[in-house]
């Protein structure tokens, strides 16, 4: 379970009752974000993509969040938000934003 702080679980706070148990981590920085993003290309088979539009698109917009790194590039590889080689960015991002808000 990942969280931006325990009030955005609601719900699911109740089982995690224990915040001995948490692990905070800061964003990533920038050259971790870079490597993260590389990983997910190549686990998510991403190299027919316009990658280097896209890289810049998602690390900016993921501010070093990994969680959002890997998402935007999962869903990057689903037909539906491809248009030839290129990515449609914007409603890619809009999908990913729910699991992310709290």
């Amino acid at each position: 379970m990942t969280a931006r702080a325990r009030e955005a679980l609601g719900y699911v706070r109740r089982l995690l009752w224990d915040p001995r148990e948490e692990i905070r981590l800061p964003p990533l920085k920038r050259s971790e974000a870079a490597g993260l993003f590389e990983a997910a290309a190549i686990t998510y088979k991403l190299d027919s993509l316009d990658l280097d539009s896209f890289r810049r698109q998602v690390l900016r917009s993921a501010r070093g969040n990994p969680g959002q790194i890997v998402t935007m590039c999962r869903l990057a590889a689903r037909p539906e938000y491809r248009l030839g080689r290129h990515v449609k960015f914007p409603p890619l991002r809009m999908d990913t934003l729910p699991a992310f808000i709290g």
